[in-house]
């Protein structure tokens, strides 16, 4: 898998030193070739705490100490937010993250596309002309 950006790991580590190596550990697995994400099953499998709110998964970093936010998309981890247990607790991260939105806007989408269905046509089939 591809990690976008691995800057937000560092810019986070440089301001708490304790989470260099776990972010650095989650990093390494992430991105090497062998890790393959093509559903939640598949990252429940590799990272058992991770939860799915919206169309974002939420990553228990450092035992239980950071939270690493990410969406992922075809073959590519975003990393949308990182923070501590207490800046998760606060849930001011979902209206910044906009996950929800994301997932309320997709419904309306599809549910737009259900109703732009053409209704079907019944023509009469044209007489047959006898030669």
């Amino acid at each position: 898998m591809r990690v976008i950006s691995k800057a937000r790991l560092v810019e986070f580590w440089q301001e708490h030193v304790n989470a260099k190596t776990p972010l650095t550990n989650w990093y390494n697995h992430v991105s090497s070739k062998t890790t393959i994400w093509a559903s939640f099953a598949d990252v429940r499998r590799d990272y058992g705490s991770a939860d799915k709110v919206g169309d974002c998964y939420v990553f228990d970093i450092g035992g239980n100490n950071f939270r690493l936010i990410a969406k992922i998309i075809r073959e590519c981890v975003y990393i949308r937010k990182i923070m501590t247990h207490s800046e998760y607790d606060d849930q001011k991260w979902i209206a910044e993250c906009k996950c929800q939105e994301e997932l309320k806007k997709d419904k309306h989408k599809k549910s737009k596309k259900k109703s732009r269905k053409k209704p079907i046509r019944k023509t009469p089939k044209k007489a047959r002309r006898k030669r």
